[in-house]
């Protein structure tokens, strides 16, 4: 671009030397003026990394060259020739960046293209003007004033070039330090740091859109003794493969991030359990497929984790590695979620059984139907279904939800009056959750799973099952003590 700038002063210097030179002196000022556009295609195909034709950059000059000697006693002719031929090199360099506008980041972008259009209209003006035929204002007056116009336009649009070209290759490299910043050396991919800032967002986008999210903790199976036995060269072999093998199962808009030695993270935006855990296994057989020098594939073990509307990042990323210390404690090289979720074909079921029973046998039976109701409501959302009919049945549902709060608050008010209200409160997030979520169902703003999926992970597995569980064994545990007192 340094070059281009100077040919484009060479040009200015040129042309007033044409008086003492002649022709000679007007064929090097075109032939200079093609060669700073030339140049300013030749800077952004190089800031792109793309490689054009040599005939692009040449042909340019030669016709400009042959029109200014042809045409040199007719210079209407010779404007709107050379004119449109500039033209055709700016299209040419318009054309490059908007292709790759997706992954020019910053301002600068937006200077250099405005400094493209305004020349554009520059010599779209000169071609109107010294068009055959054209009648426009002949006054003495107005055309020095055009002309001057003209050439302020021509410098400023140089200006813009300038900066811009500038201003894109900073912007450029703070975007490639930034990148450097949040990507794991070893393995390429994200970093703790990038993870954390995409989970916190993600956590605000559930709670204001609703769309569910999953987080994958990924462990590699016995990976000291890799090292010990192999050498830590093998075992960083082995954790870039891995990472690679979990590349090629997530989509472009998940997130891979290596959490630190052996253990990976995966975000799944705009996920259900479902596609969750089909995700996690198609991981954890493609690593099995990894090969070593030593003959045996590695394997992983994978915590699941449902985003709930609750969640901070790290209560999130909490029940993320709880789920990953089952899935070691289960033997390994295995999938499990943090919730009692029994993954089957057609969908994932909550599996109930006397472990969640809380002693009250009313409190109970209503825990079992809305676990039965939320699991039909499962298989629903994974098939084809019509949504008159699925609204309904969120209807009923929410009026089912309401009166099993309601009757589980009396048997509390009975036992402890401060844990009844705490616990009230807990139903009083819950109804306005669903309520919202019934809302955007209704919408079309997110799907039925959606819905679904906080029913069954935040109202059944993490409240009924788990907290109101361990509320009523603390209660049941107080009320003899006081009475024995």
């Amino acid at each position: 671009m340094s070059y281009g700038a100077l040919l484009h002063g060479l040009a200015y210097l040129l042309l007033l030397l044409v008086p003492l030179l002649g022709e000679s002196a007007r064929l090097g000022t075109q032939i200079c003026v093609a060669l700073f556009y030339v140049y300013g295609l030749r800077a952004i195909a190089m800031f792109y990394q793309k490689r054009l034709h040599s005939a692009t950059y040449i042909l340019p000059v030669i016709l400009v060259g042959i029109f200014t000697a042809v045409y040199r006693q007719n210079l209407s002719l010779r404007i709107v020739c050379n004119s449109l031929v500039l033209i055709g090199v700016d299209l040419l360099l318009l054309r490059l960046m908007l292709r790759e506008d997706a992954r020019t980041h910053g301002k600068g972008k937006y200077l250099v293209e405005c400094a493209v259009l305004m020349n554009m209209a520059a010599l779209g003006s000169r071609i109107a003007t010294n068009w055959p035929g054209w009648r426009g204002p002949a006054s003495p007056v107005l055309m020095p004033v055009a002309q001057v116009m003209l050439f302020l336009l021509a410098l400023i649009g140089l200006v813009f070039l300038s900066v811009g070209f500038i201003l894109m290759t900073k912007e450029r490299t703070d975007f490639i330090n930034g990148e450097l910043i949040l990507r794991d050396k070893l393995t390429g991919i994200w970093n703790r740091r990038k993870m954390e800032q995409v989970g916190r967002d993600e956590v605000r986008r559930l709670v204001r859109h609703g769309m569910s999210s999953a987080l994958m903790m990924i462990d590699a199976d016995n990976f000291k003794d890799i090292n010990d036995r192999y050498g830590h060269p093998a075992g960083d072999v082995v954790l870039r493969r891995i990472a690679r093998a979990c590349q090629r199962k997530i989509r472009d808009t998940d997130v891979l991030a290596r959490w630190g030695g052996e253990e990976f993270v995966v975000m799944l935006s705009s996920t259900g359990m479902d596609e969750a855990h089909r995700v996690a296994e198609r991981i954890r057989r493609s690593v099995l497929r990894i090969k070593t020098p030593w003959g045996k594939p590695p394997s992983v073990s994978i915590g699941l984790s449902m985003a709930m509307s609750t969640d901070s990042w790290n209560s999130w990323l909490g029940r993320a590695d709880a789920a990953l210390y089952q899935a070691k404690s289960a033997g390994k090289n295995c999938v499990l979620f943090d919730v009692p979720l029994q993954p089957l074909e057609a969908s994932a079921r909550l599996a109930w059984n006397d472990f969640y029973l809380t002693g009250d046998a009313a409190v109970d039976e209503d825990h079992h139907h809305l676990v039965e109701a939320v699991n039909e409501l499962l298989l629903l959302s994974q098939q084809g279904y019509d949504k008159h009919r699925a609204f309904a049945l969120l209807k009923t549902m929410e009026d089912r939800m309401l009166a099993h709060f309601a009757r589980e608050e009396s048997v509390l008010k009975s036992l402890d009056a401060v844990a009844a209200t705490g616990h009230a409160a807990e139903h009083e997030t819950l109804k306005k959750r669903l309520r919202f979520l019934i809302g955007q169902f209704k919408l079309d703003a997110i799907t039925l799973q959606a819905v679904v999926q906080f029913l069954a992970y935040e109202m059944c597995a993490q409240h009924t099952m788990h907290h109101d569980r361990v509320l009523f064994e603390t209660l049941n545990q107080k009320v003899p003590i006081e009475r024995a007192g």
